[in-house]
């Protein structure tokens, strides 16, 4: 562990700040969700599709950004570009308040995503530089389960404003203003990937790992998984509605149910993860399979909520696992490029999987219930592959796995 991560009481509020610092993303949604009904009744004129963009729009644009993010980090150092993007969260997401028009409101949205964007891969990035083991996927698992209370609470508390004026839970976000003091005080300024001698020291050694098949090979698990495992996601409330199982309410309790269930796993994931290494991932494909299996049979929203909890018990376990194993084969030098790349794969995975769906469905031809069943038996192939894949691979594993204790003691050392 690097000497800037202090011990005591100093050290957990450092930890702290890295948790609060990865919940933008998801904590945006969460407010903004309930306020639609209400900013819908208050621009009944809007051009079609415009309200869905205070959505969809953010996401979109995080991907570019997370991929400059990605660049000027070798030339930035990680703490002001997390800071930079931390203002533009705050700073777009209370200026909202503002809006004279929805077109206004979709634009201070667009800015939301772009300061989304570069906090997004940054504070995984950065507890990848100075946390190693199983501290640092404790960590990360922490950063999920950190965002899903965030969202929780905070979307509970926009519903309640909403019920005043839609305007007011945009206050919210003047929260995230401790969240930037917290960074500016308790955040080593390391220097720039590009910049910090104990990177170029040993960047000949690691030259050969830096497009390792292991790096290319958990991106492309991240894109694979995010493109069919979302299916779910976007047809959940249609399935429930159509399938006279319940109403668009009992969708929002499924959907909080996710998101609880994803909460208590990841804040469990470092424990796992010590006893199950590689084999976190198989867990994490069963659980999406049988996810899909009990929403196929379900007929009242016992079933529903039971395929709710496998999912967020799967994401619970793919998510930090495979940030964790970004970190683990990506050179220090290029972690934060890394940590970008598997970003942006979660978000075009996102995109792809409306393709997926509709693929899946003529493929089967039938109801979506056998939609559910097929992509059931999808992820069943996924964990075996993945078993056997892991079972070959095993003896070569330090192979691919960059040896950052001898980074991190020679950084104790300076």
């Amino acid at each position: 562990m690097s000497e800037a991560v202090q011990k005591g009481a100093k050290g957990v509020l450092l930890k702290a700040a890295l948790l609060f610092s990865s919940v933008d993303g998801m904590v945006a949604s969460a407010l903004m969700v309930p306020l639609l009904g209400s900013i819908a009744a208050e621009y009944p004129n809007a051009a079609p599709g415009l309200l869905n963009q205070t959505l969809s729009l953010p996401s979109l644009l995080m991907i570019p950004a997370i991929l400059i993010t990605g660049y000027l980090s070798k030339h930035i150092s990680k703490k002001y570009l997390l800071m930079l993007g931390s203002i533009i969260f705050v700073a777009s997401g209370f200026g909202s308040m503002y809006s004279s028009s929805l077109e206004a409101l979709v634009a201070f949205r667009a800015c939301e995503g772009i300061g989304m964007g570069i906090v997004y891969p940054l504070a995984p990035a950065i507890i990848a530089h100075l946390f190693y083991g199983e501290e640092r996927a404790k960590l990360i698992g922490w950063t999920n389960a950190c965002g899903g209370v965030f969202s929780f609470v905070l979307g509970i508390g926009a519903g309640y404003a909403a019920l005043v004026n839609w305007r007011h839970a945009f206050y919210f976000y003047l929260i995230f203003i401790v969240v930037v003091v917290m960074q500016g005080i308790l955040l080593p300024a390391f220097p720039p990937e590009k910049r910090d001698n104990t990177i170029i020291e040993n960047t000949a050694a690691l030259n050969k790992l830096k497009f390792s098949y292991a790096y290319y090979l958990t991106i492309a698990a991240m894109l694979v998984f995010m493109s069919i495992a979302m299916i779910l996601i976007y047809n959940l409330a249609i399935f429930i509605m159509s399938e006279g199982i319940g109403t668009s309410a009992d969708s929002g309790m499924a959907s909080s149910i996710n998101t609880v269930a994803s909460f208590f796993i990841s804040l469990s994931f470092g424990y796992f993860f010590k006893y199950l290494k590689r084999y976190v991932s198989v867990i994490g494909l069963i659980f999406m399979a049988c996810s899909y299996f009990a929403l196929s049979m379900a007929h009242s929203m016992s079933g529903v909520y039971l395929s709710t909890i496998c999912m967020g018990a799967s994401m619970g376990c793919i998510f930090p696992y495979l940030m964790t194993r970004i970190a683990q084969v990506s050179p220090k030098a290029n972690k934060t490029m890394a940590v970008s790349w598997l970003s942006m794969s979660i978000y075009l995975g996102q995109w792809i999987s409306g393709y997926s769906a509709v693929w899946i469905a003529n493929l089967v031809g039938g109801t979506t219930r056998q939609l559910f069943a097929t992509v059931g038996w999808i992820f069943v192939i996924f964990a075996v592959a993945v078993t056997i894949f892991i079972l070959l691979t095993q003896k070569n594993e330090h192979h691919v796995i960059i040896p950052e204790s001898m980074m991190a003691n020679r950084e104790d050392k300076k």
